[in-house]
């Protein structure tokens, strides 16, 4: 996170904004806040910092609401509201992806009432999260298929917003240097076409070596970038995709954003 350095972003959001600043760099799991819509809260150093963000960038997301009636008390784990409902998630100290997903809304792109999603990830499940809660998913037409190595806080963030039963979770290791390929992932559990979302570091090469008829397939890509932005973006356009390019405005991290 970046704490003290960014004090102009907590002033966006706290009366209080230096002590919170200084409380979320010391990692307070009770801090007392006072907001400067005149709301008083009392947050763990993630939701303080995390509202800080939606605060201070203008195109934030407006789906997500940080009050919730009762705020949980579970370490590293945080209440909020997301179009549907509220919502839990944990595993906030050791995530980088919170913010992608919920408050800036990186997985729009892939927004749909009828298309199968292959999710690739190595988040804490926001992204799973995201594809079950969305209005488009509630028909249960359209399969959420998922492969990410942490099992144990996935599984915790999808039981705990009793939605485990929407996706299904893949027991494949899907990386730089393993043997499976998307044909194969895809030929065993009945996916034909659909969309293909890959937030996985150790993932970025795997891409580079798929046929570019098996990509084809997929009427939209999104892959979260962090090394490979050009290789991937030439590899998906030889694949005939167009192909956009969106950058984080909190981060350096981008998207590529395929559409056939």
């Amino acid at each position: 996170m970046q704490l003290f350095s960014d004090i102009k972003k907590y002033k966006s959001a706290y009366k209080n904004y230096i002590a919170a600043s200084i409380d979320v760099s010391r990692k307070k799991n009770r801090i007392i806040l006072s907001l400067k819509n005149g709301k008083r809260a009392i947050w763990n150093y993630e939701k303080t910092y995390l509202y800080t963000l939606s605060t201070f960038y203008p195109d934030s997301s407006k789906n997500i609401e940080f009050y919730t009636f009762e705020d949980t008390k579970l370490p590293h784990c945080i209440n909020f509201k997301f179009k549907t409902g509220p919502l839990m998630m944990c595993g906030l100290d050791n995530d980088n992806d919170f913010a992608d997903v919920f408050i800036f809304d990186r997985l729009s792109f892939l927004t749909t009432k009828d298309k199968d999603i292959l999710c690739i990830s190595e988040d804490n499940g926001e992204s799973f999260m995201y594809f079950s809660i969305n209005d488009y998913s509630k028909s249960n037409k359209n399969k959420i298929i998922g492969i990410n190595p942490r099992k144990e806080i996935v599984g915790k963030n999808l039981k705990v917003n009793d939605i485990e039963k929407r996706i299904k979770l893949l027991d494949y290791e899907y990386k730089d240097g393993s043997d499976i390929k998307l044909k194969t992932i895809m030929n065993e559990n009945n996916i034909d076409s659909g969309y293909l979302f890959i937030d996985s570091k150790s993932s970025e090469n795997k891409i580079l070596e798929e046929e570019n008829e098996t990509l084809k397939k997929f009427s939209k890509i999104e892959i979260k970038v962090y090394n490979n932005n050009y290789l991937l973006k030439v590899k998906l356009e030889n694949a005939g995709f167009k192909v956009d390019t969106v950058k984080n405005p909190h981060n350096d991290i981008l998207y590529l954003n395929a559409e056939i």
